[in-house]
């Protein structure tokens, strides 16, 4: 899949402020018995997700390393004379079983990850911008 397949209509969420880690809760309603159900999930930063509570998958430290987009800001202490292609990757997870009939609550626990970092200072500027 490519960028505009994943994220046509997605919208990012974020906190309001700079921070290390962030929990976001999104109530949804169904109004059926829930036969199949999947969702797509990324986050800039690692995250976790929770249904009703339940811990989705037993995936860490997800989504895996990657070159995001540029940084041209990054004034780092060694020379880095190269072309970088740049990806964001998402997970796709059968939630199913962690759905019923009624109200639904989503969590996403978000932390820096590789996304976020602010303490690797030796290298240069290795932050690509807030969680979301």
């Amino acid at each position: 899949m490519n960028h505009r397949e994943i994220f046509s209509d997605a919208r990012w969420l974020s906190p309001r402020q700079s921070l290390d880690a962030a929990l976001f809760r999104s109530e949804i309603e169904i109004n059926r018995t829930v036969q199949k159900a999947e969702i797509t999930i990324c986050g800039l930063g690692w995250f976790i997700l929770y249904i009703n509570g339940r811990r989705v998958g037993n995936d860490e430290f997800v989504p895996a390393y990657t070159d995001y987009h540029d940084r041209p800001d990054m004034n780092l202490s060694y020379p880095l004379n190269d072309d970088f292609s740049h990806r964001i990757y998402a997970l796709k997870y059968d939630v199913a079983e962690y759905l019923h009939e009624g109200k639904n609550v989503l969590g996403v626990a978000v932390g820096g990850g590789y996304y976020h970092q602010t303490l690797r200072k030796a290298e240069g500027n290795m932050n690509y911008g807030n969680i979301k």
